[in-house]
This record gives structure tokens, sequence and C-alpha cells, in this order.
């Protein structure tokens, strides 16, 4: 992601809205991501893929799907298994989607959700 992905994401944009590119966005986000080194860039940037995720499980959720984020897997051999390194891709967050089986053991009609108790997991902050 660089200088070029910016400007691209920018023209869409206008395009999209039907104006002119605004030439001081344009020179803020230009700067914000050519001042960071790629490795900060890189985190940034899968910062970003979980936002995105997010929604998509929220999509998920309200279409009845059922979805699980999935982590714990290694990155370079599913990239190298799916390609991704020659199309300039990585994977960061697996995401499987479907409809649960009948006979589902864990569904939480069979297996309610076990949390604990707000309290004991949030901080509220005065």
């Amino acid at each position: 992601f660089d200088e070029n992905d910016v400007h691209a994401i920018e023209e869409l944009t206008a395009g999209v809205r039907g104006m002119e590119i605004d030439e001081e966005r344009l020179s803020m986000l230009t700067s914000f991501v050519s001042g960071k080194p790629s490795e900060e860039r890189s985190q940034w940037l899968k910062q970003q893929v979980y936002l995105a995720f997010g929604q998509f499980l929220l999509s998920c959720a309200i279409l009845d799907l059922d979805a699980c984020p999935m982590e714990g897997f290694s990155p370079e051999m599913l990239d190298e298994l799916m390609g991704l390194k020659a199309r300039g891709l990585t994977s960061v967050v697996l995401g499987l989607v479907g409809n649960h089986a009948e006979g589902d053991f864990n569904h939480p009609s069979r297996a309610p959700k076990v949390r604990f108790p707000k309290e004991q997991i949030v901080t509220e902050i005065r």
C-alpha cells in the first residue's frame, strides 16, 4: 500500500461522488502513508482488515448466516497454497461462513454460550 493506492482510492471516491479530488485530503493521506516505514504500514493495513472483517461478520449475522473468524493459521503456508504472494496479497484472517448442521452439538440451542459477566470484563472509565 503506497501513495499510488491512496491516489486511486481518492480518484474513485471523487468519481463516485461526482466531485473533484480533494487535493488537501489527498496530500494529508499521502503524507500519512509515506511517513510510515513499510513494517508499520503493513501492521496498520492489517488493522484496517479487522475493521472491515467486523462489518463482514455483522453482515453475516444480519443475513442469518453462521460465521466464524479464525486465526492460528500460518499466513505463509496459506499464501503459498492460494497463490496470494504472486498477486501481491497476503492473508490476515480467515472467515468461515455457512449454515450449521441440524445436529450441531455446539449450537447455542444445545450448548449455551459461556461468557464472563460484563462487570468482570468491562472497565468503565469516567
